[in-house]
């Protein structure tokens, strides 16, 4: 027991010697310390401000390279979008072009047709006008004239053979009573020409006729 309470005593004082010398070092090496400090201080301190402004040149072109790459991004998409808003422009263009293109293509043939029909219409009334103006109203007056009088030089040439063959006892065949049924012979105009006079017609007279048989011919030669 004596000998660990002496080996504690013994620690303690060299504990307590020891520190005393470390206070005592430690005075004399602060000095030192403040000394090799000071002739450090300024070659730390440019070493730390290159390594600021190493940093801040890194972090400069850091930020560059971010803002550049930002703004492409936002570029790229603008560029994106302007591209979508030019085709749907376009198609919407496209589309709009041809709905007025086919209004005014179906309006066209619509005004062109009406002016068409009005032209048609005048170049009628202007026919019709100059068909009147031009119209052979005289030749068409004598030849409604003309007509009359072959009708009643028919009538009277038809009276005289029926009484002429009540008399005689015979039909009596006229160059009219041979025609009648049939088509009349076209003019040579509609509007103006006369017809054509019967075969051996004068005006205001009738035809020669003949009598079937040959007591019909000496007969007809006595109504003579």
């Amino acid at each position: 027991m004596k000998e660990a309470e002496q080996a504690l005593g013994d620690a303690r004082q060299d504990e307590a010697s020891t520190k005393k010398k470390l206070v005592r070092a430690e005075e004399h090496v602060e000095p030192e310390i403040r000394r090799k400090m000071k002739a450090m201080e300024p070659k730390i301190k440019d070493e730390l401000a290159d390594e600021i402004v190493r940093m801040k040149a890194d972090s400069e072109a850091a930020l560059k390279e971010t803002l550049r790459e930002l703004e492409k991004e936002f570029e790229d998409e603008l560029a994106k979008k302007i591209k979508e808003a030019e085709d749907d422009n376009k198609a919407k263009l496209k589309e709009e072009t041809e709905r007025i293109q086919e209004l005014h293509d179906l309006t066209v043939s619509k005004v062109q047709a009406d002016y068409e029909k009005k032209s048609n219409d005048r170049l009628a009334d202007a026919r019709k006008e100059i068909e009147d103006e031009c119209a052979p109203s005289e030749e068409r007056d004598a030849h409604n004239e003309a007509a009359s009088r072959l009708k009643e030089s028919e009538k009277s040439l038809q009276a005289a053979a029926s009484k002429l063959g009540s008399l005689t006892g015979k039909p009596v065949e006229t160059s009219a009573s041979s025609k009648r049924g049939a088509k009349a012979p076209a003019a040579a105009d509609d509007k103006g020409a006369a017809p054509r006079k019967a075969r051996g017609e004068d005006d205001g007279s009738y035809s020669s006729y003949s009598y079937s048989g040959d007591e019909g011919a000496g007969g007809a030669r006595g109504a003579r």
